[in-house]
């Protein structure tokens, strides 16, 4: 027994169909878009608002020793992340050298070379993990706009 179905438009539907399948197989509009995100949310909500200036913030304090070291280094203890600056430079600006942004039609990388990074993501033995990348914050944005670019992918 077989089954055969007549499909009013068949043009139509083949040619949209084809038209969502092109959109999907090269990702990099909806790539792009993320990294534009990624690198607006780092700049704007870790190292400014995510930080205090006068104090630890969000994160744990420094431990005497460390502020000790870092107000002789650089002259000011706060905020906790920005010391040199190389770490927000590679998070929040695409053109930086230790910035890793890899885009192509099916996968996109993110991140950082800078060497210390992985030691505030994870933490060590003997200091905590302060991490400079917070998916809690970039999940939503993030989603929203996964969602916005398929629901116009199938319009």
């Amino acid at each position: 027994m077989a089954l055969r179905f007549k499909v009013e438009g068949k043009d139509e539907v083949v040619r949209d169909i084809r038209k969502v399948f092109n959109k999907l197989h090269d990702l990099r509009p909806l790539f792009e878009s993320l990294a534009s995100d990624f690198y607006k949310t780092e700049k704007n909500m870790i190292f400014r608002s995510g930080q205090n200036v006068n104090g630890p913030g969000k994160y744990e304090d420094l431990r005497p020793r460390t502020k000790v070291l870092k107000m002789q280094s650089i002259g000011r203890i706060y905020p906790i992340l920005d010391w040199t600056g190389r770490l927000k430079k590679s998070l929040s600006d695409r053109g930086s050298k230790d910035n890793i942004t890899t885009i192509t039609k099916r996968k996109m990388t993110l991140g950082t070379k800078v060497p210390y990074a992985k030691n505030l993501f994870r933490g060590t033995k003997r200091m905590v993990a302060r991490p400079p990348i917070i998916m809690e914050l970039l999940e939503p944005r993030f989603t929203r706009t996964i969602n916005t670019y398929f629901s116009d992918v199938v319009k």
